[in-house]
């Protein structure tokens, strides 16, 4: 099993990426069912966020726990596209 930790610039930015998983769960969902069980479990873990440093800047990062190799290939991908500006994948 892999874990996320994921940097966002800050908690606003963080928190308009789980709205946007959370409309695209409710919404009419088009593509695999497998991506839309990564963004509920991501939702379900919900944000514990930590100041951290990123490139000489202050951010905050989140961790997100319990996928496999192929769930956390597609939970990197959607928080990039949501907002986060780094994945580490562990």
């Amino acid at each position: 099993m892999f874990a996320l930790k994921v940097l966002f610039l800050n908690e606003s930015t963080a928190q308009k990426a789980l709205v946007i998983f959370e409309e695209n769960v409710s919404g009419e969902q088009e593509g695999p069912a497998e991506f839309f069980e990564v963004l509920r479990k991501i939702l379900q873990q919900g944000l514990h966020l930590k100041p951290a440093i990123f490139s000489e800047s202050n951010v905050v990062s989140c961790e997100f726990y319990g996928f496999d190799e192929k769930e956390s290939a597609m939970a990197e991908a959607a928080l990039l596209d949501a907002g986060a500006l780094e994945v580490i994948v562990e």
